[in-house]
């Protein structure tokens, strides 16, 4: 009686887990959905768009992480930068973060639609899948030699914060957009991002170089 007492309890242990398991490759899908959703807007595809899911273990947030910034020598813009996280009490992934959408975490990226990472990983007896939109840069060299450079961050903003919850949906919309240029930069200039304290520059040459920055604000509730 005891042993099938301990099987049971063992069983039901192992279900458990399980479904911890299944829950944690939806909730990747989850946000997986989410980035094509943001990087819609981002795109200027649709105005808004929305995610329906339901947890039974962990639950879906918006915080912010700190900030972004974008910086070309006196210039700077600084927007603050917000992930939309799964998080539940088990360890279902290693320690490691493993990128589901993109190749690898970058301060920035050469389109809008692969700077939208998704990425999991277990920390301290927690598991986590996260969504964030990091910046992107294009350098464009002119026929006349000058270059253009196009870099879009975006700011997801909560309508309440914290934002908290185990059920859909969450709605995404988009707010504003805010196109901000700078130079001439002669002959040569670095353009510095700095997401969270990660710090990257990239080296744009040409006779004259104009610096376009797009921050655009999307709506999360």
């Amino acid at each position: 009686m005891v042993i099938a007492t301990i099987g049971y309890a063992f069983s039901l242990s192992q279900i458990g887990s399980q479904s911890r398991i299944g829950e944690g490759t939806y909730a990747i899908g989850v946000l997986m959905q989410t980035a094509d959703a943001v990087n819609g807007i981002a795109e200027m595809k649709r105005a808004s768009d929305v995610v329906q899911f339901t947890l039974d273990f962990g639950y879906i947030s918006v915080s912010r992480e700190g900030i972004c910034s974008v910086q070309v020598e006196e210039d700077r813009v600084t927007i603050n930068h917000y992930s939309i996280k799964y998080v539940c009490k088990n360890v279902i992934y290693p320690s490691e973060k493993i990128v589901d959408r993109g190749t690898s975490l970058l301060t920035h990226y050469s389109n809008v639609w692969d700077a939208g990472v998704v990425y999991h990983y277990s920390d301290k007896g927690k598991t986590y899948a996260v969504f964030e939109q990091r910046p992107s840069l294009v350098v464009i060299d002119n026929p006349d030699g000058s270059a253009t450079v196009q870099i879009v961050m975006l700011e997801l903003t909560p309508k309440t914060e914290p934002l908290v919850t185990n059920r859909g949906p969450i709605s995404y919309t988009f707010k504003e957009m805010n196109t901000t240029t700078w130079g001439p930069y002669i002959d040569s200039t670095t353009v510095t991002f700095n997401v969270m304290g990660e710090v990257d520059t990239v080296r744009v040459t040409g006779t004259t170089i104009y610096v376009h920055i797009h921050t655009i604000k999307v709506l999360v509730g």
